[in-house]
């Protein structure tokens, strides 16, 4: 299903000019039952350039699989806050994914 949502894009996509309200954001929800944790998968669906959000570390595979099926390009791993196992998840990813980068706020 897609929403309509405002979203940053990376440079490599459209000059790093914001996604509007409108064009067509793509999302996927995972959940992982061992840690009742959700991550995100949002993404163009134009460019099909994506986030991962709140990577659990023991679901990188089921997220790259995920990506993957639907065509993805992985860009960025967000985490919303600093817990081990999303800090971890994206570790790993970025070890697996070829120029993924990681975002974390400050106050985390």
């Amino acid at each position: 299903s897609t929403k309509e949502l405002i979203m940053i894009s990376s440079s490599k996509t459209k000059g790093g000019t914001i996604v509007r309200a409108g064009d067509k954001i793509g999302i996927k929800q995972l959940f992982d039952k061992e840690s009742s944790t959700y991550t995100y998968l949002l993404w163009d669906e134009s460019t099909k350039d994506a986030v991962v959000i709140d990577p659990v570390d023991i679901q990188v595979d089921r997220d790259i699989s995920a990506a993957n099926e639907l065509g993805l390009n992985l860009i960025y791993g967000i985490n919303t806050h600093a817990h081990a196992d999303h800090v971890t998840g994206t570790n790993l990813l970025k070890s697996k994914i070829a120029g993924l980068k990681s975002v974390i706020s400050t106050s985390s």
